[in-house]
């Protein structure tokens, strides 16, 4: 069962369960007999846990305090959902600026919101399970603007990317990109107030905003700039067996459920490719072996 709620308690909870596991250690390094032990701290997956989501995301996650929470990340984090073993989840919103902080200061024990596997955040102590999703990245531009058919055409044109994210990292020769927003929400709001030529963003993020607000907007060179992104759930480091048991749960809902919910959440990016959405997006259970909790 999904909870909207602060984690406060639950975290709480799971950290006197790691002080007591780290007492427990103590004791026995100085010489005391006691019991093998199953792993470092306490589980990830145990009781209720905290997943931090974002609520603005069209197609991923939106809704929230006005109503229930509902996207393929929703879906992403049912699947972790385990009721034979009494293993609920609990929603805690935040926005793509703090998802990495969210797991530090102990906000949120999992994060499931667009977050790409990156060696950058790696090196800042997250682990991912996964991908779930794959996706290059695209531009966004209004669907009555055709001033942009070639790649020159971007010279001079305001472009719109989301602060401290892979997409914000991106060259896109002469095209003034100094004119970021927190959110890809804000990007497009200055997409249809002329405030922007277009937004560069994931294209899956960027089908969720088509579908949202359709009939205004076109999306334009699909893999020509940045890279292929791949989402995984975030947790931080240290929970290897956590980490190794959610590869498992991901591999099982792409075979699985992954497809359905798709189709039922991601209407654009169907629509744009009914043939193959899944060549483009869904993930091949083997590359999720081989890139899940790497270092």
């Amino acid at each position: 069962m999904i909870e909207e709620d602060q984690p406060v308690m639950r975290r709480i909870y799971k950290l006197l369960a790691a002080a007591i596991a780290l007492s427990t250690l103590l004791a026995c390094s100085s010489g005391l007999t006691c019991p093998p032990s199953s792993g470092k701290g306490a589980s990830l997956l145990s009781g209720t846990i905290a997943v931090g989501v974002t609520n603005d995301s069209p197609g991923f996650a939106v809704g929230g305090a006005s109503g229930k929470l509902s996207g393929f990340d929703i879906q992403v984090m049912k699947a972790l959902e385990d009721p034979a073993n009494r293993r609920a989840t609990a929603a805690t919103i935040l926005t793509v600026a703090n998802r990495a902080a969210s797991l530090k200061d102990g906000h949120a024990e999992l994060v499931i919101a667009t977050f790409s596997i990156t060696s950058d955040r790696k090196a800042d102590g997250i682990d991912f399970a996964g991908p779930y999703m794959t996706t290059p990245q695209a531009l966004l531009v209004r669907a009555d603007d055709n001033r942009m058919n070639t790649r020159e055409d971007l010279a001079g044109k305001v472009v719109c990317a989301v602060e401290d994210t892979t997409g914000h990292k991106v060259t896109i020769q002469d095209a003034n990109l100094d004119n970021p927003a927190p959110t890809t929400n804000a990007c497009v709001d200055k997409l249809e107030n002329k405030l922007a030529d277009a937004v560069f963003d994931d294209e899956i993020i960027l089908h969720g905003f088509m579908q949202a607000r359709p009939g205004k907007y076109k999306i334009i060179f699909p893999g020509a700039f940045g890279t292929i992104q791949q989402y995984g759930i975030a947790m931080e480091r240290g929970h290897g067996a956590d980490c190794e048991a959610i590869t498992t749960i991901i591999i099982d809902y792409v075979k699985k459920q992954w497809t359905t919910d798709f189709k039922a959440h991601l209407t654009s990016a169907v629509d744009a490719y009914p043939e193959d959405f899944e060549t483009r997006f869904k993930p091949a259970p083997s590359d999720i072996s081989r890139v899940s909790c790497k270092p």
